[in-house]
């Protein structure tokens, strides 16, 4: 899928706070940039881009959709999918420590507890209101 293939290609970009290009993202920049490359407009917080997409259950969640990752109720972290086992869900998202990188998140110690949903911006019909990101 281009869009998972365009994400991965930033693997190793550096972290930075409210970075949303080449220079340095943070996550809902990340997501938000990957999106914005295929003409798909989303909102630059997670949290929006939560409230705004086509809500799925995260275990079904598929390439390119989006994960979102959270405590105590609040988003705070959102990933892009990579690929779906089953067993297995690999995201490729920008984290404040490694920058952008690829984690496998269902058996990971550390995300795995803060999963807090997932949604789609793909094959989603847009509103008439909504950017098409051709402006």
């Amino acid at each position: 899928m281009a869009i998972v293939e365009y994400a991965k290609s930033f693997v190793g970009t550096g972290y930075r706070y409210g970075g949303r290009d080449k220079t340095g993202f943070d996550c809902s920049g990340f997501t938000c940039h990957v999106m914005n490359h295929f003409g798909i407009s989303i909102p630059v917080t997670s949290k929006l881009q939560s409230d705004q997409g086509q809500k799925i259950h995260w275990k079904k969640a598929q390439p390119g959709d989006l994960i979102f990752f959270g405590r105590r109720g609040k988003i705070n972290h959102v990933g892009i999918v990579t690929q779906n086992t089953g067993r297995k869900i690999y995201v490729v998202h920008s984290t404040s420590s490694s920058g952008v990188k690829v984690d496998e998140i269902v058996n990971n110690a550390y995300w795995a507890p803060r999963i807090f949903g997932a949604a789609s911006y793909l094959n989603r019909p847009r509103l008439r209101w909504e950017s098409t990101g051709e402006d």
